[in-house]
């Protein structure tokens, strides 16, 4: 004996959630730093300094980082001795982290994985200093070992790599 055993239903609808295109920040750094807004992958300009359009001021200073996490771009301006953060999607100016008072000149930033704090990476002393970057405020600051010029989280994680020392 044969059995056949058939079904029929509606055709399954396959979502395809993949982006084929995304958003690219230039920062250029002329006399008069920008922050420009290019669509990928068509290389077309959006704008030619989103910081200033959606903020009516420009920029201070050099840019010579851009970090993201949970909604916010982060630039770091190390010759102004701040960070800038920025909503990602409005790139509005939410917060600025000002190392001014204190002399900081910061190098990088790191998110942690739970969203409500940051390190910065002074690179002029050892210091570094916490964000609470749910309140946009500069939490504390405490000393390394050696001068960082690089800062990364890790999970609950933070790791520095400082100049002339193997750590």
């Amino acid at each position: 004996t044969i059995f056949f055993i058939t079904s029929c239903g509606k055709e399954e609808i396959v979502i395809d959630s993949t982006v084929d295109e995304w958003n690219l920040l230039v920062a250029t750094n002329r006399e008069n730093p920008e922050l420009k807004l290019i669509k990928m992958p068509e290389g077309a300009v959006v704008s030619e300094n989103v910081y200033f359009d959606n903020n009516n001021e420009t920029l201070s200073g050099e840019i010579t980082k851009i970090r993201t996490g949970f909604g916010e771009i982060y630039l770091v301006i190390p010759s102004e001795f701040k960070i800038i953060a920025i909503d990602e999607s409005t790139f509005v100016k939410v917060a600025e982290y000002d190392f001014s008072a204190e002399g900081y000149r910061p190098v990088d930033v790191c998110i942690m994985s739970n969203g409500t704090q940051a390190y910065v990476a002074h690179g002029n002393t050892n210091r570094y200093s916490l964000l609470d970057i749910k309140n946009h405020a500069i939490a504390r600051h405490d000393s390394l070992s050696g001068v960082p010029v690089s800062i990364g989280c890790v999970g609950n994680l933070v790791f520095t790599a400082n100049q002339r020392e193997n750590t």
